[in-house]
């Protein structure tokens, strides 16, 4: 298996404990279920649409949407869930193009190490919020109980890097993919 535990990084959510796993190297790119990725803020349908569009004219995704991994079991196995930290509003225009009839049931991902000091977590200036914390940013995506569209702003050092996607690769769930355990203890 190509993650470890961080050993004291874990959150209870719902009464579920979690905890954050990260690839041996940092960012490692995936390409993953749509489905096992949760976002932690709400979106802007009008700016969905748009990045859709983009998305459309362009024939490919130009960044991976960057997710902090985090892992529970139910009992009945290991599952993981993928925090969005950035990328809401392409995650979103994806799953809009699967209704267009796109059939992508792929997402290409950095998995990164959250809690460590490599990202920075900030607010942009239209946050209704006067502070955040990254396990407010966990807590909310793996509760489902989302941010306001806007809210958090993610920085990360070094930058990471583009790793433009074709649309056509997206449909292929034999490429680079990580073995989905995705879904909610």
């Amino acid at each position: 298996m190509p993650y470890v535990p961080v050993t004291g990084k874990t959150l209870v959510v719902n009464s579920v404990i979690y905890s954050e796993v990260f690839p041996f190297a940092h960012p490692s790119y995936y390409r993953v279920s749509l489905y096992q990725l949760k976002a932690h803020e709400n979106i802007v349908d009008k700016h969905v649409r748009e990045v859709a569009q983009q998305i459309r004219d362009a024939g490919r995704l130009n960044r991976p949407i960057p997710v902090s991994r985090w892992f529970c079991s139910d009992g009945a196995g290991i599952k993981y869930s993928d925090v969005v930290l950035d990328g809401h509003h392409r995650l979103a225009a994806l799953n809009l193009l699967l209704g267009d009839g796109y059939n992508i049931d792929r997402v290409p991902v950095h998995v990164v190490e959250y809690t460590s000091d490599r990202v920075q977590l900030g607010l942009w200036p239209t946050a209704k919020i006067a502070r955040v914390e990254k396990m407010d940013v966990v807590a909310a995506g793996l509760s489902g109980r989302l941010m306001e569209p806007k809210t958090t702003k993610h920085l990360f050092n070094p930058p990471l890097p583009e790793e433009p996607t074709p649309l056509e690769e997206l449909r292929d769930p034999d490429r680079r993919v990580v073995p989905t355990n995705a879904g909610s203890c």
